[in-house]
């Protein structure tokens, strides 16, 4: 009887390497229509954008050339997604799009791309253009914002599950990160920021605000232009933090298991620097006066 198992278990492993073989992986790819959709607003209609994707995401912020404020998406989606894309419009001052594999009728275990198509968003905004929330959530794919500074935002929130995150020239008042798994990267960013990873490195460059970031898994590097509080907790990774020559604040500095390496606290003003990590080491500098 034993036998029979064994033997029916590589009659399925040959089927399965069989059908990957001979499946071709593009398919999904060409059977996703090409589309484009364009919404404009005053700066009164919209104050809130929310997208839920799939796919890879890139979402680039430009100056309005004609007085008129608009976002174009040209994208690639299932007939059913299409369909709901077109359909969405400005509503209560929010846009709310998904951008998912629809309909969910059945599982096809060769249903996934190892290239997944990327939805591109132009966002064109006039000086009087506000944002209260900006939610992007990603279930897999990768995130790709720049230039948001030249639109006014009060609240950010940028969520995914799998795939990495890279913010270019980003301003907000909050901005909340959370990712399970990726990297993310930002330059030019000025907020007071949230970031919480379960597994992936974390790099910001040329920071302006008060930063709050966690990571389970992953290393953490900080490049600040501004002396406000840093609090940073690393279970397994290193931190490191470069800050003004002007610091003229606290460190607060823990490793359980690492070295620490930091210049002597002034304690002159009320300002902090503390991190934490369980397994890793802990690296703060000042920049060159």
């Amino acid at each position: 009887m034993r036998k029979f198992w064994y033997l029916a278990a590589l009659c399925l492993i040959a089927i399965g390497i069989a059908g990957a073989v001979n499946h071709d992986w593009n398919k999904v790819d060409r059977n996703l229509r090409n589309f484009e959709k364009k919404w404009t607003f005053s700066a009164e209609e919209l104050r809130e954008l929310s997208i839920k994707s799939e796919y890879n995401v890139s979402m680039t912020f430009v100056k309005s050339v004609d007085g008129t404020n608009s976002i174009e998406l040209k994208g690639h989606g299932t007939e059913r997604m299409v369909e709901t894309v077109q359909a969405a419009e400005i509503s209560g001052r929010k846009l709310e799009l998904e951008l998912i594999r629809l309909p969910r009728k059945y599982i096809n275990l060769f249903d996934f791309s190892f290239d997944p198509p990327t939805e591109q968003f132009v966002v064109s905004v006039t000086d009087e253009a506000l944002l209260d929330r900006l939610k992007l959530k990603l279930s897999s794919g990768n995130l790709d914002l720049k230039d948001a500074s030249l639109l006014r935002i009060s609240s950010a929130v940028l969520d995914s599950n799998s795939g990495n995150l890279s913010l270019g020239e980003f301003v907000s008042e909050t901005l909340e990160i959370d990712v399970d798994s990726g990297n993310v990267k930002g330059d030019r960013v000025t907020a007071n920021l949230t970031a919480s990873i379960d597994s992936g490195n974390i790099t910001i460059e040329n920071m302006t605000g008060k930063a709050d970031i966690s990571a389970d898994s992953g290393n953490v590097k900080l490049y600040k232009l501004d002396t406000s509080d840093t609090n940073i907790s690393v279970d397994s990774g290193n931190a490191f933090v470069r800050l003004p020559a002007s610091f003229a604040g606290t460190y607060d500095l823990k490793a359980d298991s690492g070295r620490v390496r930091a210049p002597e606290s002034r304690n002159e003003t009320n300002d902090t620097i503390k991190v934490r990590t369980d397994s890793g080491n802990i690296t703060i500098e000042e920049a060159a006066q």
